[in-house]
């Protein structure tokens, strides 16, 4: 498992938003929860930090880790949309990416089919990554949890969304 800055007891170093290597895609995912609904997103980018494609969805719910897991399903399935590609999944919830990882780790009951498919999506593709960011990584599918669903054109994004990671995208992760 590879994990951005430090976790557990101790600080951890806030990096933001880091680029994937050249040639590689990113898909960052997230969840809000609000008013008995989980808001999920996930967001495709490439080297360059270019926005590809988004995904939203809505489904009722109250627990955030079914909310990380349901939009981890979701972003592995529009990873499906560009399977010739090395891809690295990005998301903030260490839990979830501590059981898809482990595989002598039981998922919790609550996430199990949604670990278990994951866990398919990477066995059958090998080029594929899923890795823990931050909160301060995942800034723009968090804000884009709660906007919409379906799938969204980039001109529907308001632009202090786009350029919600600008900021930091200059930076370039070696992953």
């Amino acid at each position: 498992m590879q994990l951005i800055g430090r976790h557990g007891i101790g600080r951890m170093k806030c990096v933001g938003h880091l680029l994937a290597r050249e040639g590689t895609l990113k898909i960052n995912f997230d969840v809000a929860v609000k008013e008995g609904n989980l808001f999920l997103a996930a967001v495709c980018r490439n080297s360059s930090g270019a926005i590809l494609h988004i995904r939203t969805n809505q489904v009722r719910g109250s627990q955030p880790p079914k909310g990380e897991a349901l939009a981890a399903r979701m972003a592995f399935a529009l990873g499906m949309l560009f399977t010739d590609c090395e891809i690295i999944f990005e998301g903030d919830s260490l839990i979830l990416v501590h059981q898809v990882v482990n595989e002598e780790c039981i998922p919790d009951w609550l996430i199990e089919g949604e670990v278990e498919t994951i866990r398919q999506f990477l066995m059958e593709q090998p080029a594929w990554k899923l890795q823990w960011t931050p909160r301060e990584g995942d800034e723009m599918a968090h804000q884009l949890a709660s906007l919409s669903v379906g799938d969204l054109s980039r001109d529907c994004i308001p632009i202090d969304i786009v350029s919600s990671d600008d900021s930091v995208s200059s930076r370039r992760a070696d992953v």
